[in-house]
């Protein structure tokens, strides 16, 4: 049941933001490949209002609540990340951040991958949101104590 629903919801996400780019840029790039989904109002936008809502119902039943899915969810963007799948990852973590906003893990997969796309501040950022709110993991603690060698070091 549990891997029905991860397929149903990557099949759904894939629909509703085929398209959708990122704020500023020229180059498009999906929305569920910008940590929190860029800001946007997703309420604002009928469909994805509509999919949020299915996707949070379907992983909530599922995981027996918000919490647990969105552990779920961050679990394997972890693994995703783990295999060098970047961009499916960034796409779980958002999943995630959805289920509950309150999710340091979350944080801490937006971290990583803004890290490895060489945006270091913005990977700092995310890991100092993390951290702030109480994530102590010891691979978490690990990463976060090497924020200041990242452009030193190429990442």
């Amino acid at each position: 049941m549990k891997r029905g629903i991860f397929s149903l919801m990557g099949s759904l996400l894939a629909v509703l933001v085929a398209g959708c780019a990122a704020p500023g840029g020229s180059s498009r790039v999906g929305i569920d490949q910008v940590p929190m989904y860029g800001g946007m109002d997703r309420e604002a936008v009928p469909v994805l209002k509509e999919g949020d809502r299915q996707f949070i119902e379907g992983a909530s039943s599922a995981f027996g609540g918000r919490k647990a899915a969105s552990k779920a969810w961050a679990d394997r963007g972890f693994r995703l990340y783990a295999q060098g799948d970047a961009k499916t990852a960034m796409a779980r973590f958002n999943q995630a951040w959805l289920l509950d906003a309150k999710n340091p893990e979350s944080f801490w997969g937006f971290g990583l991958i803004l890290r490895d796309r060489g945006d270091f501040e913005g990977g700092r950022k995310m890991l100092r949101r993390a951290h702030a709110m109480g994530l102590r993991e010891k691979r978490f603690v690990e990463t976060y104590g090497t924020m200041g060698e990242w452009e030193r070091s190429g990442g």
